[in-house]
């Protein structure tokens, strides 16, 4: 995806009505962008594999995607870093991830109740 693409998505996203387009799939699609990873892979990350950077603590973050496709086991799969970002479409971090994990775990308790 090109650079206005992405952006031209993350506007449209991000000024619907509709609760689930505006921050889960916006939410979903920066983390993707911010990763250079295929959707399915972003979907398939660990709350547990998020974790404060050791370093630097005020302002990135440290996760291990579980898979990535130029990994060929599971266990091979390097940590990255995730940095804030002064632009608000790139920006997965903090208030992006919180929205994508908090609807998720929103979701997973409603279907849950049902």
């Amino acid at each position: 995806m090109e650079y206005d693409e992405f952006e031209k998505l993350m506007i449209m996203l991000r000024e619907n009505k509709d609760s689930l387009k505006k921050y889960g799939c916006s939410a979903l699609v920066a983390l993707q962008f911010h990763f250079l990873a295929r959707v399915d892979d972003t979907c398939a990350l660990m709350i547990d594999e998020i974790r404060s950077h050791n370093v630097y603590k005020e302002f990135a973050l440290r996760f291990r995607m579980c898979w990535s496709k130029n990994v060929m086991e599971e266990h091979a799969a390097p940590s990255q870093i995730m940095l804030a970002s002064s632009n608000p479409y790139f920006c997965s971090h903090p208030f992006v991830l919180h929205c994508f994990l908090s609807f998720i775990i929103q979701q997973k308790q409603t279907k849950m109740e049902n």
